[in-house]
This record gives C-alpha cells, sequence and structure tokens, in this order.
C-alpha cells in the first residue's frame, strides 16, 4: 500500500515539476522528489516521525487540494488497517 501511494504521489510531484516553469517548493522535493523519499515520509506520517500536516501541506499548496484528501485516506486506510490487525492479535 504505502508503495503503491509513493508512485502515485512521486509521479505527481514529478509531472507538476515538468510542467511548472516557475520555481518549485523546496518541501515538495524534500519529501517527494524520489520514490524512496516519497515511502519514508508516507511510513513516517503513519508511525508518528513526521507531523501530516507537514508531509501534506507542500502537496495541497504546489498541487492540488485533491491530492491533500488521497493523502488523508492514505492515512486513514493505513490507520484502520493497523488498528484492526491489532485488535485481531488481541
Amino acid at each position: 500500500m504505502i508503495y503503491i501511494f509513493g508512485v502515485f504521489l512521486t509521479q505527481s510531484v514529478l509531472d507538476h515539476r515538468v510542467a511548472s516553469t516557475g520555481p518549485t517548493d523546496p518541501n515538495l522535493v524534500y519529501f517527494y522528489g524520489t520514490l524512496s523519499r516519497s515511502v519514508l515520509t508516507l511510513y513516517q506520517a503513519v508511525a508518528g516521525g513526521i507531523s501530516w500536516d507537514d508531509a501534506v501541506m507542500p502537496l495541497m499548496t504546489s498541487l492540488s487540494p485533491a491530492v491533500g484528501v488521497v493523502f488523508a485516506l492514505y492515512i486513514a486506510f493505513v490507520l484502520l488497517a493497523i488498528m484492526n490487525v491489532v485488535t485481531g492479535v488481541f
């Protein structure tokens, strides 16, 4: 799941950077510039290593607020899946 969303976000940022003529938000490149960094950002957002707002704000301001909704749906899905696994174990 993390890999799929990582590919989607990295490709979206790359498309935006190619189409944009102006400067790119440095946080956008930092968090989502490569696939490995995108996957790490998504993992950190779920595990508590980074604030969700810090991770989603460059997407919403540079790309589209709809990408922020996709990010929120990812967080909701992963958290509900983790809660179900933990509940099932205990």
